[in-house]
């Protein structure tokens, strides 16, 4: 998870996202989520893609979207791309 919070290149948190769901730590979510907005386009999309891969941590974007600190409009955009 350090990746996520590191000045590493893009390609680098794009892969260390795709890693992250191979665990069930439930710091993950959160780690995602408190960088999110700091994140490529890309980035971004991966995250959500990870975060919608477990029941609940598809419920803490859903919390993170009702608080509006993550945008609706991108999940639906990211969703729709795919």
């Amino acid at each position: 998870m350090s990746l996520l919070t590191d000045d590493s290149p893009d390609p680098i948190k794009i892969a260390a996202l795709s890693a992250l769901g191979y665990f069930t730590d439930d710091h993950i979510p959160d780690a995602v989520l408190d960088r999110f907005s700091t994140r490529s386009a890309r980035s971004r999309a991966r995250s959500i893609e990870l975060l919608c891969s477990r029941p609940s941590w598809a419920l803490k974007l859903a919390e993170s979207i009702d608080r509006k600190t993550i945008p609706a409009e991108i999940v639906s955009r990211t969703l729709s791309s795919g």
